[in-house]
């Protein structure tokens, strides 16, 4: 029984340095799935650059691979990351196209020691598309599994359509009405200025605001969260089903609207010269009072209102 034993804590020992010893020499290897077939990821990086023709819309059907949009000069088109998922890049009439090759994908990678998602991963693949300063408009629409990021802009209008993935602007200015829309992600403002009749939806994903500017912006969110610091607004709407909102340094100028059905709002640091507060069903806190129905500075005609249908409500 002993040299049992022993001769099974040696085989693995031995197992546990041969292991070892294969892992240091690369016998490990990251595996995919294409349907049901596994195969051996390349690791191979790549860098290509592609100047291209003048565009105005952007049509990207990639799953893995991030696309950024920046001012500069000319239109070309960068990609850096596995030589494996590099898209083809062309341009058709006056669209933009970064297309992968057609497969199938159980959405998982086994890494030899875990199996992981490759949904909403951070993108070490990214298509970088730059666009003059002069180009004033750019339409954008995704399919597949794609993060979109666009920062430095200045533009009189966009419009954005994002299947799956998350969507990210930075530093950016759009003049006039635009156009946001995301299926399953979520949108995070920073430095943003939005204005005149701007929609915004989200089906399936949080929003994230920080020192941005909403001018008469529509904002829609179908079940998801909301979080803000230092959000300025001019008129508009925000409309939440399933949705909490969360902020600090709220400032209304012409009015604004919360309407939540399912979720509380807590603002910390409002700024309006009016307002008017209502739950159906939770606490109701403005200031230093409490109650369904709260008012304040109510013939003012900045007047920021908050509804929710179901949770609570606190401003202050």
């Amino acid at each position: 029984m002993k040299k049992m034993l022993k001769a099974g804590v040696l085989i693995t020992v031995v197992g546990i340095v041969l292991l070892i010893l294969s892992i240091m020499g690369g016998g490990v290897q990251s595996v995919e799935y294409v349907g049901w077939t596994p195969r051996i990821v390349k690791k191979e990086m790549t860098l290509k650059k592609q100047t291209v023709s003048e565009f105005e819309n952007v049509k990207v059907n990639t799953d893995n691979v991030g696309v950024k949009i920046i001012q500069g000069n000319g239109y070309h088109v960068d990609y850096k990351g596995r030589k494996s998922l590099a898209p083809k890049i062309s341009v058709e009439g006056k669209t933009l196209v970064i297309k992968q090759k057609a497969h199938l994908r159980t959405g998982f990678i086994f890494d030899g020691v875990a199996i992981k998602s490759d949904r909403h991963t951070s993108f070490t693949n990214t298509v970088t598309v730059t666009v003059p300063k002069d180009l004033d408009q750019i339409s954008l629409t995704t399919s597949g599994n794609s993060d979109v990021t666009l920062s430095d802009l200045k533009l009189n209008s966009l419009a954005l359509d994002v299947l799956d993935g998350d969507l990210h602007l930075t530093n950016t200015q759009v003049a006039n009405s635009s156009k946001v829309k995301l299926l399953d992600g979520d949108l995070y403002l920073n430095r943003v200025a939005f204005n005149n009749g701007t929609k915004m939806e989200i089906f399936d994903g949080d929003l994230s605001l920080v020192d941005t500017s909403l001018n008469n912006v529509q904002i829609e969110n179908h079940d998801g969260d909301v979080s803000f610091n230092h959000l300025k607004v001019a008129g508009g709407s925000y409309k939440g089903q399933d949705s909490d909102v969360n902020g600090a340094s709220l400032e209304v100028t012409a009015g604004y609207q919360f309407n939540l059905a399912d979720g509380d709002i807590s603002i910390t640091g409002a700024k309006a010269d009016g307002y008017e507060t209502t739950t159906t069903d939770g606490d109701n806190h403005l200031f230093n009072q409490s109650g369904s129905h709260l008012t304040q500075g109510a013939n003012s005609g900045n007047i920021l209102k908050v509804t929710t249908t179901d949770g609570d409500l606190n401003i202050r």
